[in-house]
């Protein structure tokens, strides 16, 4: 579950442009269809999930992805219009994972990721990946339901809380 938390963030902030170019989401309740694929001996996959967003989450995902693509030796982000097209290579546990995006960004009320990476050497068993994520605005946070929180396949976790969780390992 974590790893699919991750995968999300990632996928959320795909492109490591500064803080104040990025655009921003709406605050309230979003609703994410995350569809996987391209990685060999595995069938495509799509999950759904929904999360409460707000300005200081958007600000705690952006810090987070900011951070994992310090790690890179190579982060390259362009924007064209509503688009943002990003490069990035990355050593993860020695396996060289090198990916691009485009992150289509709808007013504040909705995006479209379209990734595709490769891992060499495969990075457990999977050498390469594909995934499509989209998402949109559906109205206010429901009753009972805080800005960060995640709710995946019936589980909530808290993204917030995780990204600092993960920052304070890393110290």
């Amino acid at each position: 579950m974590i790893r699919c938390a991750l995968i999300v963030i990632a996928g959320f902030f795909a492109v490591q442009a500064v803080a104040q170019e990025m655009p921003k989401m709406k605050p309230g309740l979003w609703e994410t269809t995350t569809s996987t694929g391209g990685q060999k001996g595995a069938p495509a996959h799509t999950s759904k999930s929904s999360m409460c967003i707000s300005e200081a989450v958007q600000k705690d995902m952006m810090t987070f992805s900011q951070s994992m693509g310090a790690q890179c030796s190579k982060n390259i982000t362009r924007r064209d219009g509503n688009k943002y097209i990003g490069e990035a290579e990355c050593n993860f546990g020695g396996s060289v994972m090198k990916s691009q995006s485009v992150s289509t960004f709808t007013g504040d009320t909705s995006y479209r990721v379209e990734s595709r990476a490769t891992f060499s050497p495969p990075m457990g068993g999977m050498s390469e990946s594909t995934s499509t994520q989209e998402a949109k605005f559906v109205g206010p946070c429901p009753a009972g339901m805080k800005p960060g929180d995640m709710n995946m396949g019936g589980r909530t976790m808290n993204i917030s809380d995780m990204a600092k969780m993960m920052k304070g390992a890393k110290k």
